[in-house]
């Protein structure tokens, strides 16, 4: 039984859930990578390059995880004279600040996919009024994490750490925009496709895999509940539920941006047989509209249009 209550038992199924979200978003990019390059034509956008970047800060900070599980520094009791405690303390510093950077550019990635459903000034004004600030509180809590524990660099050091109270406001302050940033985002795409021609069953089904996302939006809730128990910058046990979290919170994001990314790869011999049946009008299905730029559609529609002028003419 004791074994069972160890520290070193929950440190364990960390990096089992880390490992795990991390290999299942490895394979759901690769699979979007593939999809891009193979059956869409080499349609690679922003988005996809966001999403590569977004994933690379989770491998970044499962690293981490682990160097600081390898330590094996008591995680429940840290004192100050553990000699791992210093470490400790700046592998989950660093944890912090790449898990932030990945919720942050998994969001960039998420808008430039919703533009490729529908690309027009009001929703890139709307992606930019929610985007500056999710960025600007980024910046923010990474300069608030950096200057948390001075000296951060040196093992040699005792560094002077900040009450972790005292980080609650900006702590907060991300966690609130990240929700009304992850609502927003999950209901674009049902304000985007209320006005196109596709059956009701597939909108729901297309809203469906978008509003996966909400996943990370309720582990950055159950987040924001475990912080408001932290009392150390060290891996304390409040300090273990957090980073649980928060691998669940970055995990889902990418995994959820890449779902609706990889539909067309189960979908193609589908939607070829709704097109010959007539259900869905040429070019306008969930397939196309998420896999190709609509400013592609709308040089087309300036090449029909400057013929249709000349024909005048």
């Amino acid at each position: 039984m004791a074994a069972s209550s160890s520290p070193r038992s929950m440190t364990t199924g960390i990096l089992v859930e880390y490992y795990l979200l991390t290999a299942i978003a490895l394979i759901l990019v690769i699979a979007r990578v593939w999809m891009r390059m193979a059956i869409t034509g080499r349609n690679w956008g922003w988005d996809d390059y966001t999403i590569v970047i977004a994933w690379l800060c989770s491998v970044v900070g499962l690293v981490l995880i682990q160097l600081a599980a390898n330590l094996g520094s008591n995680p429940l009791h840290p004192t100050p004279s553990d000699p791992g405690r210093l470490r400790n303390i700046r592998y989950n510093t660093f944890f912090e600040m790449a898990s932030i950077v990945c919720t942050l550019v998994t969001k960039f990635s998420i808008c430039c996919y919703i533009l490729r459903i529908r690309d027009d000034r009001q929703i890139r004004w709307a992606l930019v009024i929610l985007m500056i600030p999710m960025t600007l509180i980024t910046i923010a809590i990474i300069i608030v994490l950096s200057m948390s524990c001075t000296p951060l660099w040196s093992d040699s050091i005792p560094p002077v750490c900040v009450p972790v109270t005292g980080m609650y406001t900006a702590a907060y302050a991300q966690s609130a925009l990240t929700i009304v940033v992850d609502l927003c985002l999950t209901s674009a795409p049902a304000i985007i496709l209320w006005g196109i021609r596709i059956q009701r069953g597939r909108k729901v089904f297309i809203c469906g895999l978008m509003s996966l996302g909400l996943i990370a939006t309720i582990s950055n809730a159950l987040r924001s509940y475990w912080q408001h128990y932290q009392s150390s910058r060290g891996l304390s046990f409040n300090m273990t539920w957090l980073t649980v979290f928060c691998i669940v919170e970055q995990s889902a994001g990418i995994i959820a941006a890449c779902i609706p990314a990889c539909v067309p790869i189960f979908k193609r011999r589908t939607v070829s047989d709704d097109r010959r049946n007539g259900l869905l009008r040429d070019r306008q299905n969930y397939y196309d509209l998420s896999n190709q730029y609509s400013g592609q559609k709308k040089s087309s529609t300036q090449v029909s249009s400057m013929t249709t002028a000349a024909g005048e003419e």
